[in-house]
């Protein structure tokens, strides 16, 4: 959620103007690339927010399960709770499109929408035995994949430009063999929508979306938040710490070599807007990895004071998200106007925007912690 909230430094704008004064600048050029997606395959840090927000909701499944319980609900009961919970997060995911539309049309490619279409799923699997899990892990990675390897590829009058797609964007992404199966807006996901999303009311009717998200990465997401759900035991365990961390490296580690293995080998590329099997692997594995090196710190007893920042964050995660979602942009425009001078005299003309982005998070993060203070958290 910090990463998202850190859009509003507008690092690729600082980058831009620094190249058009002829002093460019490999920090913020760096910083510029690990702060936007990437535009189809391959990853950068930014294209982990999802993925990690996904994880952590399976980690906290089995958390919330054994609480309540503990109050003395049935399962039955907390099943209800899932899919009231999973209807919120959907709704609230489709509304929170409507305000980057500009339009009102019906999309479920949301974060939230994500999570919540495979939440009950999710929920339900965590009552499974942990072998259990793992097979429903592999289950739908390799349904998944063979959905979109089994989808006919496109034939040689295909119009990728009456789908968005460019003739540039298919020079700098070529995709071939099996791996053209993942090619955007012409692949089994974006098939699905074409007659699914027209089912819902439109402003027009749907053809394609412009980044090439589709509504069916929900059932990988469910993956990845699978592999948090399969997580949590290993981190609440009795077992020593050392054991715990062990196995979480282990894990990430294989996850991440199976999956770039696959993408290596052509059979499936990494493309997180479609939320494919390798990306999965690759993502979760990262996050396996941060939740080790987590674990690490917290067991040393060495999570308070400098931690302060993250945890007022992520006590609030869901807040943090609504608020990058829908007061970043309109919160930077209006102090733009207010502080534009003063932030260039401070940094220059260049660092204006990191200046003006800077004041978006020190005051986004102000309300997160009046809250935290308070112990006021914003839940489903």
């Amino acid at each position: 959620m910090l990463l998202l909230l850190a859009e509003a430094l507008h690092s690729c704008d600082v980058a831009s103007a620094l190249a058009a004064l002829g002093s460019s600048s490999r920090l913020w050029t760096l910083v510029c690339e690990q702060q936007t997606h990437v535009e189809w395959t391959g990853m950068a840090l930014h294209d982990l927010i999802q993925p990690s927000f996904s994880f952590l909701v399976g980690l906290a499944v089995p958390l919330s399960i054994a609480s309540r319980l503990r109050k003395g609900d049935s399962r039955g009961a907390v099943m209800r709770h899932a899919l009231w919970r999973s209807l919120i997060l959907v709704l609230l995911g489709i509304v929170l499109r409507q305000f980057h539309q500009g339009r009102v049309d019906v999309t479920f490619e949301d974060t939230l929408t994500q999570i919540g279409l495979g939440y009950p799923a999710l929920v339900a699997l965590a009552w499974a035995k942990p072998r259990t899990q793992v097979a429903a892990v592999v289950v739908l990675l390799l349904g998944v994949w063979y959905a979109y390897v089994a989808f006919p590829l496109p034939g040689p009058q295909f119009d990728f430009a009456a789908v968005g797609v460019s003739q540039a964007f298919l020079a700098a992404h070529p995709l071939s063999g099996l791996a053209a199966h993942f090619q955007m807006n012409s692949n089994v996901g974006w098939a699905f929508d074409r007659t699914w999303l027209n089912l819902f009311p439109q402003t027009q009717p749907f053809r394609f979306n412009a980044g090439g998200y589709v509504t069916l990465s929900f059932v990988p997401t469910l993956a990845t938040m699978a592999l948090g759900l399969l997580a949590c035991p290993v981190l609440t365990g009795e077992a020593p710490r050392a054991k715990r961390v062990t196995t979480l490296v282990v894990a990430g580690v294989a996850c991440i070599a199976i999956g770039l293995a696959l993408s290596a080998s052509g059979l499936c590329p990494i493309v997180k807007r479609l939320w494919t099997p390798s990306f999965v692997l690759v993502s979760g594995g990262l996050c396996l990895l941060v939740l080790a090196a987590c674990a690490v710190v917290a067991d040393g007893g060495l999570t308070e004071g400098w931690t302060l920042p993250l945890r007022v964050v992520g006590a609030n995660s869901l807040l943090a998200y609504l608020l990058a979602e829908l007061i970043s942009d309109p919160l930077w425009r209006r102090l733009a106007r207010v502080l534009g001078r003063s932030a260039v005299s401070v940094a220059g003309s260049p660092y204006e925007p990191f200046v003006i982005g800077l004041v978006v998070m020190l005051l986004e993060w102000s309300v997160l912690f009046v809250l935290f203070r308070r112990r006021l958290f914003l839940r489903i």
